[in-house]
């Protein structure tokens, strides 16, 4: 049987206090919870129906909590493994290696933090992967980190020697792929929801109707809270900014 391209998402148990703990104090600890369940469950929707789509198959990393032993409460029926490991690039590399090991290539792997993020830039990196075959594709994201990362075969050294958690994880990654001399496409730049700021983003972004209809979980909650109506009303008195 041929290989087919595999897309790991990468989510985390829902638990107040653990995650989107940036968001607060804008958010209680509750609503950032709730925030990142409804990035996650938009993202397997979408994400899901273009594996569909395109052929791809869909895996889930997950990060379980007691409370939240499997990833079920996402509303998919998915294959899905543990994460393993101690910080983010040994979780990367064993996901890689784990979706790898099951015959799936290219693999790509992405995470939840970018709930407007145009699915074509996801469908890019695939067709880039098997059409062109570079051995890296990242796209990186606005706060220095990168949205997604996708690979023909384990590079473990990408992983290695990071400094995660800061603006300076794209470019470290970029001059180790370089430094490496292994052929790279670089996606356009998006953003993630990681600090209050953002969240004004995430709801300006919402003008466009397709941004809703792509994140409806998430533009459901905002509602709820009264959020995204208050900014939007207060953007509308600004020149608009689509983000495309």
């Amino acid at each position: 049987m041929d290989a087919s391209p595999a897309v790991v998402v990468f989510i985390k148990a829902p638990v107040p206090r653990t995650v989107k703990t940036r968001l607060v104090p804008a958010l209680s600890f509750t609503q950032a919870a709730a925030l990142a369940e409804s990035f996650a469950q938009d993202a397997i929707q979408w994400i899901t129906r273009l594996g569909r789509e395109g052929g791809w198959r869909v895996w889930i990393a997950y990060q379980p909590h007691p409370q939240w032993p499997t990833p079920a409460w996402v509303g998919q029926p998915l294959p899905w493994f543990p994460q393993q490991g101690q910080h983010l690039g040994e979780r990367l590399k064993t996901a890689f290696d784990q979706v790898f090991q099951q015959g799936d290539r290219p693999v790509v792997v992405m995470a939840t933090d970018s709930p407007t993020l145009p699915p074509r830039y996801l469908s890019e990196a695939v067709q880039l992967l098997q059409h062109q075959q570079p051995e890296v594709v990242l796209g990186p994201s606005d706060d220095g980190g990168y949205y997604l990362i996708g690979l023909q075969r384990l590079q473990p050294q990408l992983f290695e020697e990071i400094p995660w958690s800061t603006p300076l994880v794209f470019e470290a990654t970029r001059t180790r792929v370089e430094h490496q001399r292994l052929p790279m496409s670089v996606l356009p730049p998006w953003f993630d929801v990681d600090a209050p700021q953002d969240l004004v983003r995430l709801a300006e972004s919402f003008r466009v109707p397709s941004a809703r209809a792509q994140a409806p979980h998430t533009a459901r909650l905002l509602t709820t809270w009264g959020y995204l109506t208050t900014h939007l009303t207060s953007l509308d008195e600004q020149p608009a900014k689509l983000i495309r």
